[in-house]
């Protein structure tokens, strides 16, 4: 093995490769990692159990900033108004019953841009970072081999 312990790249993957491999630190918590292509639909899972019968909740990718949502859902409807602007009616409920405590969502069409580390968390009165984490999706989209 040559100087690979001197590498930041290889040092950085296999970081990466852990932070993956552990998962979240919040017991309860699901983690899952999503490769796709330009163009697909993905479905960001999140499974709660004893919902609410009137559910807050909402979806966050970690690299923006605390005021721009993916997905936020009150009142028995979306809130579009602090919905970051990438994610503008690409963001629909996969059950709009949420029957079974089913929180995910679809993104539909999806870029390279929307790579990575989703979260979604249920909201019950408090502020978003005092709130249990539900589920982590690390999205990885990127073109099929040959496509570049």
């Amino acid at each position: 093995m040559k100087n690979a312990s001197k590498s930041p790249t290889m040092w950085f993957r296999g970081l990466v490769l852990i932070l993956v491999l552990v998962g979240s630190p919040v017991s309860g918590t699901s983690s899952l990692k999503i490769s796709a292509e330009p163009g697909e639909n993905v479905t960001l899972r999140c499974e709660v159990t004893n919902i609410d019968q009137k559910p807050v909740f909402k979806w966050n990718r970690i690299d923006l900033q605390e005021k721009e949502n993916v997905f936020f859902y009150r009142n028995n409807r979306p809130y579009l108004d602090d919905q970051h602007k990438s994610f503008k009616n690409r963001v629909f409920l996969n059950n709009s019953q949420m029957n079974d405590g089913d929180l995910s969502v679809v993104l539909k069409n999806v870029t390279i841009n929307d790579t990575g580390t989703y979260q979604c968390r249920v909201l019950k009165g408090l502020s978003a970072d005092q709130t249990p984490l539900i589920s982590t999706i690390l999205l990885l989209v990127s073109p099929p081999p040959g496509k570049h």
